[in-house]
């Protein structure tokens, strides 16, 4: 029976299994958020990538969008954006680590993109550093790559 190209898995061109290309990326970028929060807290605590990039979400809602937020949340409502932003950011970094299996410029690429968001987001705030936001963010995407090459190596 003959195999179209069109059904021939994945990880025969790369020999690595999806779920070891997403448990890197995840793992990249934990580590890649974790290191931001690290840094930020030790020396400048405006420059939260993940603060920011919640905040800018609080900023860029719809009408009534916080209302139906805080309703749900309740006095926790920044907690769960966080842990949104968090989740999320995991989960894009899980799904950049499968592709990177076969194009790491891929991954390493959509790393690079969410240091510049991140950037960007602190950039907005009234208490954000630039100079330590984009150190926090270059600081946090060399060191997620690094982890999730290393992981895929």
């Amino acid at each position: 029976m003959a195999t179209s190209a069109a059904t021939i898995d994945i990880r025969e061109q790369s020999g690595t299994p999806g779920w070891v290309g997403a448990f890197a990326g995840f793992i990249g970028a934990a580590v890649a958020l974790g290191l931001s929060e690290l840094i930020a807290g030790l020396f400048a605590p405006g420059s939260s990538l993940i603060t920011a990039v919640g905040q800018t979400v609080i900023d860029l809602q719809p009408p009534g969008g916080k209302d139906f937020v805080v309703a749900l949340f309740g006095t926790n409502d920044k907690l769960a954006l966080e842990l949104i932003v968090t989740g999320t950011a995991l989960a894009i970094g899980a799904l950049l680590g499968y592709l990177g299996r076969d194009r790491f410029a891929i991954a390493a690429g959509g790393f690079v993109v969410f240091g510049i968001v991140g950037f960007l987001a602190v950039v907005r705030q009234p208490l954000g550093s630039p100079a330590f936001g984009a150190l926090i963010a270059g600081i946090a995407v060399i060191a997620g790559v690094q982890v999730m090459s290393w992981l895929l190596g």
